[in-house]
């Protein structure tokens, strides 16, 4: 089964007709046909159906990863997986849905990494990074840093050089304690570049005020990003991430320039109550590795919808969320921001 990018956005045009809001008994299918041939996993397995929560709304990168893995998942698992759509409260709410749910294998929620760890972005939150089993790893966004084409700027090193002399930069970003805005708080704080933050709701209305010219910068993602670059209209001067782009391998990464800082990592994956059975919680994360290997199309599929396709077990993926809540808590309460 090879799926294409149309077929993921159909996908999510058919849960926007058929979803019901917030409302936690809106369901649909996972809406893809599941690969042929069914393969043999060890050690636990479901007999019935299972419910994967997508605490955010249809047609979104979240939904889309998530029906992305599904049929796959479900086929090594050999049985039905069903996506359960509940927005609200960046995503605690449908978190908060799944982890009332009986902790049996039969309830799994879909997470990146604000939702994952709420405490670290607010005083009061239903849940925390504790009540969570964090089971696979599957994706992460690549995300740059961007200029106008007509900016003066060409190296990272020419921009921050410039903030550091002349307080006050505008830059923006696509969301309030998602990847980009860590990534620039860190920047900011780490060497004292006195910039100053224009939030936006979404990575096209940042890119747009960036052609537009009414800020500096934009800390926005590879997929956006590259679309205007190739056009001419705008000049990516480094990678966000830890690694290159194998899109554009001649660009350096942050961690490459004397403006270096921790990889702020933008993970999406798989999640359940940590009172799930510890057996059940490594069948399903040797399941998702699994799907990595007998489907090469699976990483296809999420470069599709431009995200890259990275798999950590249960035990490395727990250790980078904990490692990278350390990263972050600080500097979100430095910037006065924690709610």
């Amino acid at each position: 089964m090879k799926k294409q990018l149309t077929s993921l956005c159909l996908v999510a045009a058919l849960s926007l007709l058929t979803a019901c809001g917030g409302n936690p008994s809106s369901t649909s299918e996972s809406g893809s046909t599941p690969p042929s041939g069914s393969q043999e996993q060890e050690g636990w397995k479901p007999t019935g159906q299972i419910e994967l929560v997508v605490p955010f709304s249809p047609g979104g990168s979240s939904d889309l990863s998530a029906r992305a893995l599904a049929p796959y998942l479900g086929e090594v698992l050999g049985c039905n997986i069903y996506i359960n759509n509940i927005s609200g409260a960046s995503g605690l709410t449908g978190t908060a849905y799944a982890l009332e749910k009986e902790p049996d294998g039969y309830t799994y929620v879909w997470l990146g990494t604000r939702a994952v760890s709420p405490e670290v972005y607010q005083s009061i939150a239903p849940y925390t990074t504790e009540d969570l089993a964090a089971i696979a790893e599957v994706t992460e966004t690549f995300s740059v840093l961007a200029v106008p084409s007509n900016s003066p700027f060409n190296t990272a090193e020419e921009l921050f050089d410039y903030c550091k002399e002349n307080p006050g930069v505008k830059y923006g970003h696509t969301g309030r304690g998602y990847k980009n805005h860590i990534t620039a708080l860190t920047m900011n704080s780490t060497y004292d570049l006195g910039m100053v933050e224009v939030p936006y709701g979404s990575d096209a209305d940042a890119c747009t005020a960036l052609l537009r010219q009414e800020i500096t910068m934009g800390f926005i993602s590879l997929t956006t990003a590259a679309q205007q670059a190739e056009a001419g209209d705008l000049k990516i001067l480094a990678i966000l991430n830890e690694n290159r782009s194998e899109d554009f391998p001649d660009i350096p990464t942050i961690g490459e320039t004397k403006y270096a800082i921790p990889d702020i990592v933008s993970y999406i994956g798989l999640f359940c109550d940590l009172d799930v059975d510890d057996e059940i919680i490594q069948a399903m994360s040797d399941a998702v590795e699994t799907c990595f290997e007998k489907y090469p199309e699976l990483s296809e599929d999420l470069a599709a919808i431009g995200q890259s396709s990275v798999y950590r077990n249960h035990e490395d993926f727990t250790t980078l969320i904990t490692e990278l809540n350390d990263v972050i808590e600080p500097v979100w309460k430095e910037a006065g921001l924690y709610e």
